[in-house]
């Protein structure tokens, strides 16, 4: 479970990160604003994450298990916006919500983890950490690989790409944690009734 989480954070990051690098180049491809339109998206990815921060408690109290696999489709489907939108409102909105919903990912894979032995806890936590910065480091080469490989030719099509890798992560999620909630209620029924 722990190098799952890790191999899958891997990936995540590493997409999250080259949306930030070609958020720039993407808005400046688009001629919908200049590089100043950029860094604004990049703040307000932050500011994003700053307020995921604060809500996590009640965000994860509500949603449970749903926290991870929820956070991931608001992060494909707000990068699918971004990737098709031709408003700098509408990109910055998407920018706020990607970072919010990264920042969601964070704390509930350090949560999930710290419920567990603390042989597993020190482990996850590590896993985590260090799955976070390399996925980070090699980030940008995230985006030449795709590119090579999918015959992706602009920062769109790259970002729309990323996007739907992120929505099909998503949606496996949703499922491993519907058929996981199944199990352990049909399980709960059958102890009941023992």
């Amino acid at each position: 479970m722990v190098i799952g989480f890790g191999i899958l954070l891997f990936v995540i990051v590493t997409i999250f990160i080259n949306y930030n690098i070609e958020i720039t180049p993407l808005i400046l491809e688009k001629n919908i604003g200049n590089a100043t339109n950029g860094s604004n998206m990049i703040a307000f990815i932050g500011v994003g994450a700053l307020i995921a921060g604060f809500v996590f408690g009640k965000v994860f109290q509500f949603l449970e298990d749903y926290t991870m696999p929820t956070s991931l489709l608001l992060l494909g489907v707000f990068m699918y916006v971004a990737a098709i939108s031709e408003s700098i409102l509408l990109t910055t909105l998407c920018s706020m919500v990607i970072g919010f919903s990264f920042r969601s990912i964070m704390p509930y894979l350090f949560h999930t983890f710290t419920q567990q032995t603390s042989q597993i806890a020190k482990l996850g936590t590590t896993i985590v950490l260090v799955a976070y910065n390399i996925g980070a480091t090699l980030s940008p080469y995230e985006g030449l690989v795709f590119s090579h490989l999918l015959h992706v030719d602009n920062v769109q099509s790259l970002i729309f790409t990323n996007s739907i890798f992120i929505l099909m992560i998503s949606i496996i999620g949703l499922v491993i944690v519907f058929v996981k909630g199944q199990r352990n209620k049909e399980q709960r029924i059958q102890v009941g009734k023992q």
